[in-house]
């Protein structure tokens, strides 16, 4: 329908870097989704509305949209973007265009379950095997490390600070 048909548009706009017009997109498709009751409608806009805004800069903005989507997301107990990681690792490492990189993933995180920190079930992240608060891969020594890096990514000017 048109709200998905909105949302749509948003992408191709952020994706074309028209970042405040995917913004408008977005809340037009927040807005349908609303009016006709479509909880997973608003979900999906509210994260859209997210990445429009860390794009724009607005942190604080950014927060506020993912916040409401997974709170949407856990009311409906919606857990469809949680991939297993461990299958998603072996595909992209079996997959070729990357696989060395992958390979090292994969590894990596089999090592994190030999450790016994995680069951094979809990290890859930994205369709590329990130997972965590910071979406990282496994191939860090620690906590600190993945941190580190985080960090780093934010103080090299990549989102400004405060807003």
């Amino acid at each position: 329908g048109e709200a998905s048909a909105s949302g749509n548009l948003g992408l191709v706009l952020r994706a074309q870097g028209r970042l405040a017009e995917a913004r408008d997109h977005h809340r037009h498709h927040l807005e349908l989704s609303r009016e006709i009751g479509y909880r997973k409608g608003e979900a999906l806009a509210e994260r859209h509305l997210g990445y429009a805004a860390l794009g724009l800069g607005a942190l604080r903005d950014a927060r506020g949209h993912f916040d409401r989507s997974l709170a949407a997301t856990r009311q409906l107990g919606d857990r469809l973007n949680e991939w297993q990681a461990l299958s998603a690792l072996a595909t992209l490492a079996y997959e070729g265009r990357r696989a060395d990189f992958f390979q090292s993933q994969l590894i990596a995180a089999l090592k994190i379950v030999q450790n016994g920190d995680v069951t094979p079930a809990r290890m859930t992240g994205s369709w590329a095997g990130a997972m965590g608060q910071t979406q990282t891969m496994y191939g860090y020594r620690s906590c600190l490390s993945c941190l580190d890096r985080f960090a780093s990514y934010f103080t090299k000017g990549a989102f400004t600070r405060g807003s």
